[in-house]
């Protein structure tokens, strides 16, 4: 859902540009609870940036830009690192922001907003229709994008998340929220991230949100902070399949399946030496060359190598082992090349 490190460093590779707000680009849906105990649903967001954002105008909406679904926020400012609260005002259970801050334990320092706090759309009258049980998604405009509306507007960001488990099945794991910190929808867990059990059962951090990590540097499967020859053995056991969910990341041609024209270009523009980003297949000690002594007389010592290879070894077509076929004629093709050049 986040990719933007990955998406700059192609718009620099082919020479397009990118338009973007990089204090839009700071809010985040950070938390999502659908189908609780409390019978309100609400939702969080979170400027993980270090700037205070204003939301004045901007739109939300649970089931994508049909206009009945959505609404308008009114003159909000988030602070950096700050996490908002927006619920549903269940009339059935009188449910107040005072109400929610007591079952959750929450200090008056945390912002909550009820559908009084939302303007809604003249034309639906809706505040907050709520999220579906059955799994929904949110999305986070910067102004209304319903055509009607006659402004260009920017998708901040959208979550998606899957059915609310079962009470009478599952009473175990009823009343918990989605947890968005990590990029992906989890179930909230107490005693992770600043999740609580709530005193009438709901578990959730409504309020604190682990903030996300900088985005990754371009290639860095892992992540540890650079790309070497692991990342590179990333590929590995996936060539040829589908690039779809965590994969998808490994398709930079985007033809939807992972290749070997994707692990030689990740090699030719990501993984890093000491001469700058990008190498050429054959340099197995990422030196920045492709040589004699430091690649090929590695490759040359590890050959009939089968089990476990990896790019370090010598394995330049991440099939797993080191032969000349596959790997020691692909080195000789790019003997003697350099990134410096």
């Amino acid at each position: 859902m986040k990719c933007n490190a990955l998406l700059a460093a192609f718009a620099t590779l082919f020479g397009f540009t990118i338009l973007a707000n990089p204090a839009s680009a700071q809010i985040l849906i950070t938390e999502v609870s659908s189908d609780n105990i409390l019978g309100a649903d609400w939702f969080e967001l979170t400027n993980t940036g270090d700037t205070t954002v204003s939301i004045n105008n901007w739109y939300w909406d649970d089931n994508g830009p049909t206009g009945a679904d959505g609404s308008l926020f009114l003159d909000l400012s988030i602070a950096a690192g700050e996490s908002v609260i927006v619920i549903r005002d269940s009339e059935s259970l009188d449910m107040i922001a005072t109400t929610f801050r007591g079952i959750y334990g929450l200090d008056a320092s945390v912002r909550i907003f009820t559908e009084d706090d939302i303007a809604p759309i003249p034309a639906s009258g809706d505040l907050f229709s709520g999220l579906s049980s059955n799994g929904d998604e949110i999305s986070l405009w910067d102004g209304d994008p319903n055509p009607s509306a006659g402004t260009a507007v920017n998708l901040i960001d959208f979550v998606e998340f899957p059915a609310a488990p079962n009470p009478e099945f599952e009473p175990a794991d009823f009343g918990k929220s989605f947890d968005f910190s990590s990029g992906t929808a989890v179930l909230s867990t107490v005693g992770v991230d600043g999740a609580v059990l709530a005193t009438n059962g709901d578990v959730g951090s409504p309020g604190f949100t682990q903030l996300v990590p900088p985005a990754s540097l371009p290639g860095d499967f892992e992540p540890d902070g650079d790309v070497d020859a692991e990342d590179i053995d990333f590929y590995s056991g996936n060539i040829g399949a589908m690039a779809d969910g965590d994969l998808a990341q490994l398709d930079f041609d985007n033809d939807g399946f992972v290749t070997l024209d994707d692990h030689q270009f990740h090699i030719e523009n990501f993984v890093q030496t000491p001469n700058g980003a990008g190498t050429f297949v054959g340099d197995i000690n990422l030196d920045g060359s492709v040589n004699v002594l430091g690649d090929a007389f590695s490759l040359v010592g590890n050959l009939g190598l089968t089990s476990g290879a990896g790019y370090a070894d010598g394995d330049l077509n991440a099939d797993g082992a080191v032969n000349v076929l596959g790997d020691a004629f692909g080195l000789v093709g790019n003997l003697g090349r350099s990134n410096g050049e």
